[in-house]
């Protein structure tokens, strides 16, 4: 038996779900990977006889990728550890005990795999008082700070840190500290960030590169604060209006529950949108839509959801994921209806039997899993389908499309959930829930993010737009392969949006379409260009509000790095692709100049030819016979050629030939009272290309007084950009999770 798979697929196999044995060797095939899995979740199954039968169709299931359960089902059935769940929400209760017990389980459940959700609501704000001891207390973020340093030490079943999401409610008194968490530098963080920068004025470095620095500094600081975090504000029906009317709206002591004061609500809301469009947190939680829907309420109020805001739970309570592969059910243009219902009834199966298959982490959650037996069965290639069908994803007829393939889902979902019912029967709180009829799950559906699990099978994220159609991906033996999804033949142009070219309008009543018919929650980024303003944010949560959605994430291109560089016009904008690029044919003919230049590696020859619009594209970097370090200088004209005519931005170029280190050459011609014209060779070609593109006369302008000029500082730092921890290559926010579409890494799972 041996199955038809990707090369991508194989490599993630290998990577990440594949058994291994104490040397770390693979000790199992992709084909005995969804063997063990489809025999361990059949083994739920009454006699022989249906386990048997079950086990071909699960396995089938999976391999056909129509159907793939979460990442610590694929890794863990059939194993010792057998923690098949991968969301998880905990109580903190406010007391000393109560805290540092949440700290415990959540230890134990990172360690299995699973992500932690955490509403810190209950916890008095800082400087309430404390019987106990007479003390003041030190507020839930301080406590935050705890759970987060205890996830940096505790790896999921061995192979990274764990997910939290971090909850509080807009009426706690600490609101405003909890808005400003990861936005702004802590008190410890400023002191270490002031120390850095006072070092650095001792040194010789350049102004611009101290800057540099401290900018890359600060934004590590940043990073740091509640990093395995994210971190959502739970907001209220009431405060909603308050906004609405620009009102106040009353704070809340959770120990006391008196009114302990009063905000500007429209003030809040903004402050917010504010860090929303700075680096896209905190996102915002709708609890009242929550539980207004909750079909249990008997069971308790929820408070919190997963790391990714798509799984409400209540405390101590489990879920376990699973999601349809959408593209798989188009054929010719058109969906087949009857092969998605069969595989609708197959995956509530599989995910009803992993509930009792699960080794829960604790009895609590065990206990309070069966009691509504939830499962959130899900979709990803979404994108895929509506390409497949000719819909732009941007379109009406996208949203109606959304509309109809989720509810058809869910009712069918909820139909064979009865039937179970009448199989093994209901869930044990269906009694006092709000359905008429005996259901084997509380809740049935969920969009989850799929990061890991739709890169296997190859195809577009959750209800996620393509981010693009082509990537290249890298091994851990740095064997590279491209991956290209190639619609030309099927599908219009216009058809072919990505991400970059949705009106957020149009990610929201997609979600929106979704959530309709989803019983629990949507995990879905609201991917913003860079030149979104916070109105634009202002508006999508607004709208997100008023269409009944659970919550909502939002990020802006490159928000958690710099500005983006501005050229010129001010139109430039970062374009992320991984693809291979190659520079074009240089022309035979190209206009230059050349300039001499008096430095301390004696005299340069810096000669740059521009194509016929004036964009440079080579450049040409020779020594006199009185000095030089030919070779390099040699080198440095060659690679900046290369990426010129590659189409790499010249601001981008500048940017890393400014920042190289000051040579002793140069330093020593300057301590002798030569005119300095620039800190190394390179920087003199840097600035020369800076000249080129902030003039209008291009060539005619080039001097060596002008270089010589005080540059501006760049407004964006590539090294700043969030980095892949396994491959390197640069993150994708999406789903609400930090995603690699080069091997296929997910923070999420």
């Amino acid at each position: 038996m041996s199955l038809d798979l990707l090369e991508n697929t194989k490599n993630l196999l290998e990577d990440r779900y594949l058994k291994r044995n104490e040397k770390r060797e693979i000790v199992e095939t992709p084909e005995e990977l969804f063997i063990r899995v489809a025999e361990n979740i059949a083994a739920a199954e009454e006699d022989e006889e249906k386990q048997e039968y079950y086990e071909e169709e699960f396995y089938n299931l999976m391999t056909d990728f129509k159907f793939l359960p979460n990442s610590p089902t694929l890794m863990n059935a059939g194993t010792e550890l057998q923690q098949l769940a991968a969301c998880f929400v905990l109580p903190v209760e406010d007391s000393m005990e109560g805290i540092f017990t949440a700290v415990r389980n959540a230890a134990l459940i990172h360690k299995s795999g699973g992500g932690t959700g955490f509403a810190f609501s209950r916890l008095r704000p800082k400087d309430d008082v404390v019987k106990s001891t007479g003390g003041v207390s030190s507020g839930p973020l301080s406590f935050m700070k705890v759970f987060n340093s205890a996830t940096n030490t505790v790896k999921q079943g061995g192979k990274r840190r764990g997910a939290n999401m971090g909850m509080l409610r807009v009426d706690h008194p600490d609101i405003l500290d909890f808005i400003h968490a990861k936005g702004e530098l802590n008190d410890k963080n400023q002191e270490l960030y002031d120390e850095f920068k006072e070092s650095l004025e001792d040194t010789y470095l350049a102004p611009e590169v101290i800057d540099k620095k401290l900018k890359q500094y600060k934004q590590k600081l940043l990073d740091d604060q509640f990093s395995n975090f994210n971190l959502s504000v739970g907001v209220t029906d009431e405060f909603m209006e308050a906004v609405k009317n620009d009102e106040n709206y009353e704070l809340i002591n959770p120990r006391t529950g008196q009114v302990v004061g009063e905000l500007d609500a429209r003030k809040v809301f903004n402050l917010i949108v504010k860090y929303a469009w700075k680096n896209g947190e905190p996102g915002l939680v709708f609890l009242d839509e929550i539980n207004h829907k909750n079909p249990v309420p008997n069971l308790g109020e929820i408070e919190a959801t997963n790391p990714c805001g798509e799984q409400p739970l209540l405390p101590n309570e489990a879920c376990n994921l699973g999601s349809i592969n959408l593209s798989k059910f188009v054929d010719d243009g058109t969906v087949d209806w009857e092969e998605l219902k069969e595989t609708i009834d197959l995956a509530v199966r599989f995910l009803d039997n992993v509930i009792d298959m699960n080794n829960y982490p604790l009895d609590k959650i065990e206990e309070q899993v069966m009691k509504a037996r939830k499962i959130g069965l899900g979709v990803m290639g979404f994108h895929e389908m509506l390409i497949k069908l000719g819909i732009a994803y941007n379109s009406d007829e996208a949203v109606e499309m959304a509309k109809k393939v989720m509810k058809f889902i869910n009712e069918h979902a909820h139909q064979y959930s009865q039937k179970l019912a009448e199989e093994k029967g209901a869930f044990p709180a269906w009694e006092e829930s709000k359905y008429k009829t005996p259901k084997r799950n509380a809740t049935l559906t969920t969009i989850a993010p799929t990061g890991s699990i739709s890169f296997l099978a190859g195809t577009s994220g959750g209800i996620e737009p393509f981010f693009d159609f082509s990537y290249t991906h890298t091994d851990g033996d740095g064997n590279t392969s491209r991956f290209e999804y190639d619609f030309t033949s099927e599908a219009e142009e216009e058809v072919l949006v990505t991400t970059m070219d949705i009106a957020p309008e149009w990610h929201i009543k997609i979600q929106a379409a979704f959530q309709n018919y989803v019983d629990n929650a949507v995990s879905k980024t609201i991917n913003l260009p860079n030149t979104a303003t916070k109105e634009d944010i202002r508006e999508a949560y607004i709208l997100a509000y008023e269409l009944n959605c659970k919550g909502l994430t939002v990020y802006r291109d490159g928000s958690r790095e710099s500005q983006v560089l501005k050229s010129s016009d001010d139109k430039k904008e970062e374009t992320l692709r991984t693809d291979k690029i190659y520079p074009r044919t240089r022309p035979l003919i190209a206009d230059g100049k050349t300039v001499r230049y008096d430095t301390g590696c004696g005299k340069l020859y810096l000669t740059i030819n521009v194509d016929d619009n004036g964009e440079p594209i080579e450049t040409f970097l020779t020594t006199g016979s009185d000095g030089g370090c030919q070779v390099m200088t040699e080198a440095v004209s060659r690679l900046t050629s290369m990426a010129l005519r590659a189409g790499i931005a010249p601001e981008e170029i500048i940017d890393q030939l400014s920042s190289t280190s000051t040579c002793p050459s140069f330093m020593y011609q300057r301590g002798k009272g030569a005119e300095l014209t620039g800190r190394s060779c390179s920087d003199v070609v840097g600035k020369a290309l800076k000249k080129i593109l902030e003039t209008s006369n291009g060539l005619e302008k080039i001097s060596k007084e002008e270089i010589t000029e005080t540059e501006e500082e760049n407004e964006i730092d590539s090294s700043l950009t969030p980095k892949c921890p396994e491959c390197g290559n640069k993150l994708i926010f999406e789903e609400g999770c930090s995603t690699c579409k080069n091997c296929g890494y997910s923070n999420c799972s």
